[in-house]
């Protein structure tokens, strides 16, 4: 979005219903204060993360992990001050939303 003059592609929201049934403990999305933001491309640094939360959410994020790449993409936690910033930051987001195989 940076080399576009602010112009940003939509941004496919996806979740998970099932993430106990991986072995992962089932958090209800509504209550962390904690993003998953994935498919990231190799090109993206932390400081685009907090930049784009700011710039089209109008939330700051407490803080903004660092980007564990994989192939050609890459995911990273972003954490906020709370559930609520969180919540807000995601429903802000332009942007389809789906489920996550």
């Amino acid at each position: 979005w940076r080399g576009r003059d602010g112009v940003v592609e939509p941004v496919e929201k996806v979740f998970s219903r099932n993430a106990g049934s991986r072995g992962y403990k089932s958090v209800d999305p509504n209550e962390t204060a904690t993003l998953l933001v994935h498919r990231l491309p190799r090109t993206t640094e932390v400081a685009h993360i907090e930049e784009m939360f700011l710039a089209f959410t109008f939330v700051k994020p407490k803080l903004v992990k660092e980007i564990a790449f994989s192939g050609t993409h890459g995911k990273c936690y972003v954490e906020f001050a709370s559930a609520d910033h969180a919540n807000l930051a995601y429903d802000t987001l332009l942007g389809e939303e789906r489920e996550d195989k």
